[in-house]
């Protein structure tokens, strides 16, 4: 399972904070960096996960979900956390529960089930062009033997074909979502696809996959209303580390909506930031200028016309 919502953005800000700040500062930020707030969209995927877990191998009619939204809005946060909290089965092995398989523009077969035999730990999982039409059906034996009951389908919205594609395709799927229908099909396993807001349009692409994917599950960035300062205020309460009221008073709710666009993402990587600039300051608790500065080291010092905090 790869860590929730991490980009090559993320990975080089990471390194970065590793030359910049101090080991305290470092130690009190990774306590931000993990807080998860369980919002009501979120725990209702959860509670999805759950349903189609448990039922899916049970009943013959196929369990799906389809998550979907912008960048940034949770739903690698929710596989991982689904995943990280799954109580453990006498009857499957530790790690053989779910299969996650992150997709790339190409939607080329052979890549797809050569990463799902290796994460079924088939003995031989190399895939050429002349073995694949050999070694796909070994990808629903593998799932039967390994007990597996859920499969995750990451940036999913590669399986929506373009406007010129589905022309020629008139609906009738691709190689690969034929593939994720089959397994459906002849093992119980749950399917969870995750992807982009284009996600939603699956159907026009293969409406028979889609239609074995009843429940929706919508996530996006929060408008200025009353969930956002629910969601900052749980932020606030769930931090142990460092006091962060400063984000949940009245005056503060506008700005720090306009900095992060009600992106979950941007918001824990600005949080996180003004952590780790306050600790090394020697503060215990936020204020507008180390709103100001983590900021700037966040999105760059040519967005200081855009700073809520700049003076």
């Amino acid at each position: 399972m790869p860590d929730a919502d991490v980009d090559e953005a993320g990975l080089k800000l990471a390194a970065r904070r590793l030359e910049m700040y101090s080991t305290k500062a470092l130690a009190a930020a990774r306590i931000v960096d993990r807080i998860i707030v369980r919002h009501a969209e979120f725990e209702r995927g959860l509670k999805s996960l759950d349903r189609i877990y448990q039922l899916g191998p049970e009943f013959s009619v196929p369990k799906g979900l389809l998550a979907f939204g912008p960048p940034g809005s949770g739903k690698s946060t929710l596989i991982k956390t689904f995943v990280d909290t799954l109580p453990p089965s006498a009857s499957i092995t530790p790690g053989a529960e779910t299969l996650f398989i992150r997709l790339t523009k190409s939607q080329a077969l052979g890549p797809v089930v050569e990463a799902m035999l290796a994460g079924l730990e088939y003995a031989f999982p190399k895939v050429s062009n002349n073995t694949v039409g050999m070694k796909a059906p070994q990808v629903a034996k593998a799932v039967k033997r390994r007990g597996t009951r859920l499969i995750f389908i990451d940036e999913a919205h590669h399986l929506c074909l373009s406007s010129s594609s589905l022309s020629r395709a008139q609906g009738a799927g691709t190689p690969l979502t034929t593939l994720l229908m089959q397994l459906m099909d002849e093992t119980g396993v749950g399917l969870c696809l995750c992807g982009g807001p284009q996600l939603e349009k699956l159907g026009d692409t293969d409406p028979y996959l889609t239609s074995r994917c009843q429940t929706r599950l919508e996530l996006r960035n929060f408008d200025l209303s009353g969930p956002w300062l629910g969601l900052v205020r749980a932020m606030v309460k769930l931090c142990t580390t460092f006091d962060l009221s400063f984000l949940a008073r009245d005056d503060q709710r506008r700005p720090l909506h306009e900095a992060t666009k009600g992106n979950l993402r941007d918001l824990k990587t600005l949080v996180t930031e003004v952590v780790l600039v306050g600790v090394d300051a020697g503060k215990t608790e936020i204020d507008a200028p180390t709103m100001a500065l983590a900021y700037e080291r966040v999105y760059g010092a040519g967005s200081q016309a855009s700073n809520p905090w700049s003076i």
